[in-house]
């Protein structure tokens, strides 16, 4: 890689939020040490909880380090229903949606929800793909002004929940499809597994075998078994 100065974090759901947002605080108080390090946010999420303007959690020092628009991807207000009752009509999803009537079972056909469910994550972010693909390149043109052109892209999740199980295959899937140049973009994975024992209501009964599913995923991605549908 002709440089390792640039680097984006790309934070998937509220454990990449809250890494991201501890990280910033760090950043915040150590920015003066080494100025040709450049770094560069996007934070994807289901629920807006860490995305509210003023929220005093992302302060240090008297000073907030939150994210602005261009840093914040949500991805909600996806019509699911329109989508199970019609799977033929959304090829670009079909192969990996069906099958649809466990769907069914297991969710009101009204309701969209990422919660602990993968497959709604991943739902929720194949709408909103475009976007965060644009939002990514501009993150990623800007850190490339910086001295050399070589770009180290961080995403970080957890694999307990819907949102970061559900959407970290895709999200490196797209970033490589837009980047294939490994020495020039290098992507590489930080990945909360879920507790053996988890707190009290923490599991909702999809919590292990999220992280297990994406976990599989990941791995058959990385030897070349695995090609996601685009």
């Amino acid at each position: 890689m002709n440089s390792i100065n640039n680097h984006l974090i790309i934070g998937l759901g509220g454990t990449g939020g809250k890494v991201i947002r501890e990280f910033r605080k760090l950043y915040e108080r150590e920015s003066q040490i080494n100025k040709d390090i450049k770094y560069e946010f996007l934070y994807v999420d289901t629920n807006a909880e860490f995305m509210q303007h003023g929220d005093p959690n992302w302060k240090v020092l008297g000073k907030s380090v939150q994210l602005d628009q261009a840093q914040q991807l949500l991805i909600e207000s996806a019509n699911l229903g329109a989508v199970i009752n019609n799977p033929a009509g959304y090829p670009q999803i079909e192969p990996w949606l069906q099958p649809v009537a466990p769907i069914k079972n297991l969710i009101s056909i009204n309701t969209v929800a990422g919660g602990q469910r993968r497959k709604f994550g991943r739902f929720l972010f194949a709408n909103r793909a475009r976007e965060f693909l644009g939002k990514a390149n501009d993150r990623i043109k800007l850190l490339q002004t910086n001295r050399g052109s070589g770009v180290k892209v961080h995403v970080v999740c957890g694999l307990a929940g819907g949102t970061g199980s559900g959407s970290v295959v895709d999200v490196v899937a797209q970033i490589r499809k837009q980047y294939p140049d490994a020495n020039q973009v290098k992507i590489v994975v930080y990945a909360l597994l879920p507790e053996a024992i988890p707190k009290a209501n923490w599991d909702s009964g999809n919590y292990h075998a999220n992280g297990y599913a994406a976990l599989a995923e990941l791995n058959a991605l990385a030897v070349g078994k695995y090609l996601p549908v685009d």
